[in-house]
């Protein structure tokens, strides 16, 4: 259920838990813009990711950070940002950051933790449906896809998973969702042949870097699918103290469903452009109470395959092996669906190597003859 909460008069807003929507568009804005709800705002995960440059004080800084869910040092504690670098951070004290993460209740709401160990450095990110929402469409086909290709099972075991946390000796961290292939046979390993991240209101390099660092993990990588979901403005503000959002929210104690968040006939939005499976326009500004909690300006979506035997350089923008497309305002998707779908192929032909390698007397010809493609579908 969807829900609003308010604590002291301080806001932020996060997705609720909505159910399915066909619609990949609808899927990735309708947790902002339908289902806008309210938190503390020491906890908003906000635009910008960034840099802390305490080398000292860095894993102080970070666990304060990741158990409040802001710097207690901040000097505007009504906003937050959804991805915080912390510089100076070695393996142990990345360690127990991430036990912190996962054994302590006073964490406000679950993180997500990079490491890179030879820089020393640490992303802390808060994520949310939105960084899933993009790939639900493209998880549920690339699976159908996977699920098509003959093996054994007890030799080999294939999930598309979300959060499957990437590690090496100096780099750890969590994509939104891997294709892994785990061998059974003989040294159990994983090899990772797809891996999708997602962006929201957060600096691009920052999300480039952490995918050329798990691309450098897992040389083995076929293709890779990021995504950019940018706002109108840049910075998300929660109400200021005494406005009238504030003054309307500031007093509930309990939890709000989305119908009376929105129960005020003013904070309806006009019927000009209503998305007649949300009811809600998707180009308009969602405002509550004169505030404005959402305004998606853009979803792009960028395309990486592999060539040969060379890593994948997220910097090449070569048509032969990468392509973009716009999901919104405007549905250009068809670059992208041509590349996805077209250079599956050769993450079925790893597949079959896979198999090849693991036993060199197994039969991959039914698989090498099998002609797969992946229906996508954008709306």
């Amino acid at each position: 259920m969807p829900t609003a909460i308010a604590s002291g008069g301080n806001y932020y807003r996060s997705p609720g838990v909505l159910p399915q929507i066909s619609n990949p568009l609808l899927a990735i804005i309708s947790p902002l813009v339908v289902v806008p709800t309210l938190y503390p705002a020491s906890c908003r995960p906000n635009g910008q990711a960034n840099l802390i440059p305490f080398l000292l004080d860095a894993y102080k800084e970070a666990m304060r950070y990741l158990i409040k869910g802001s710097w207690a040092s901040s000097a505007d504690e009504s906003e937050s940002t959804e991805a915080v670098v912390f510089k100076g951070i070695h393996r142990h004290e990345y360690e127990a950051l991430s036990h912190t993460d996962q054994e302590n209740d006073n964490v406000i709401k679950k993180s997500r933790l990079t490491h890179n160990a030879q820089k020393h450095i640490v992303l802390i990110e808060w994520p949310s449906t939105v960084h899933e929402a993009p790939f639900n469409n493209l998880k549920d086909v690339m699976t159908m896809s996977v699920n098509q290709i003959p093996y054994n099972c007890n030799h080999l075991s294939h999930t598309l998973q979300m959060n499957f946390t990437v590690e090496s000796n100096n780099f750890s961290g969590t994509p939104d969702i891997v294709l892994s292939l785990t061998r059974l046979k003989g040294i159990p390993s994983v090899h990772i042949p797809f891996i999708g991240e997602c962006a929201f209101s957060q600096w691009q390099d920052v999300l480039e870097k952490k995918l050329k660092n798990k691309i450098e993990t897992h040389s083995e990588v076929i293709m890779v699918v990021m995504v950019v979901v940018k706002e109108v403005n840049t910075g998300y503000h929660a109400p200021e103290y005494g406005s009238v959002v504030w003054q309307a929210f500031c007093h509930h104690k309990t939890s709000l469903s989305l119908q009376h968040f929105l129960k005020d006939p003013q904070d309806q939005l006009e019927p000009q452009g209503l998305s007649q499976t949300t009811g809600c326009s998707l180009s308009q500004p969602i405002v509550v109470k004169e505030h404005v909690w959402c305004h998606i300006f853009s979803v792009e979506y960028y395309v990486w395959v592999k060539k040969g035997d060379e890593l994948i350089d997220i910097n090449k923008r070569d048509a032969e092996h990468m392509a973009q497309g716009s999901l919104f305002l405007e549905l250009l998707m068809d670059a992208v669906k041509e590349m996805v779908s077209d250079q599956f192929l050769k993450i079925k032909n790893y597949i079959s190597t896979l198999y090849s390698t693991m036993d060199p007397g197994t039969d991959v010809s039914q698989i090498e003859a099998m002609h797969i493609t992946l229906p996508l579908d954008f709306g």
